[in-house]
């Protein structure tokens, strides 16, 4: 069963790592596509063919097993990855995957502290993945009569 996760990146750049971590990690790049955003735009509204952007391929894009788009789509998705980084854009990462790499793709996204994950079909949110719980701290979970350790640098 498929099953697409979308992620957004506050710039290209940030989501081009995010990216480069999940091709290592052995995620087929054909599952993986990259949607320019307008600022204040719909993520939903940014998935369209015309804005989806695949970077340069570079010398070593073969060790990290990133297959660029088909011929014909390559110079203009390139040059929109190019436009999309020198103005900063915020960038819609969608992965179309199986059930078995669900945990792993959230994870390694996780990793990256996207603005916003969810998946179309599982009905959560970023706010219902453990990444986006493990950084909140309770106060009341620590014990005041406990001794700190510190370490000094000089």
């Amino acid at each position: 069963m498929q099953h697409t996760i979308m992620a957004v990146f506050d710039t290209a750049r940030h989501a081009q790592i995010a990216v480069d971590d999940l091709l290592v990690c052995d995620i087929p790049s054909e599952s993986i596509h990259q949607y320019r955003l307008a600022m204040g735009a719909d993520p939903d509204a940014a998935i369209r063919p015309e804005n989806e952007f695949h970077r340069p391929s570079g010398a070593w894009t073969w060790l990290i097993n990133d297959h660029p788009p088909p011929a014909e789509r390559r110079a203009q998705q390139e040059a929109l990855y190019q436009e999309s980084r020198q103005r900063n854009e915020p960038v819609v990462v969608t992965i179309d995957n199986s059930t078995l790499t669900n945990a792993r793709i959230i994870k390694i996204l996780g990793d990256h502290a996207p603005l916003e994950v969810r998946g179309n079909k599982e009905g959560w949110t970023h706010a219902d993945t453990s990444f986006a719980q493990e950084n909140k701290m309770d106060p009341s979970e620590f014990d005041p009569q406990t001794p700190v350790e510190m370490t000094e640098y000089h």
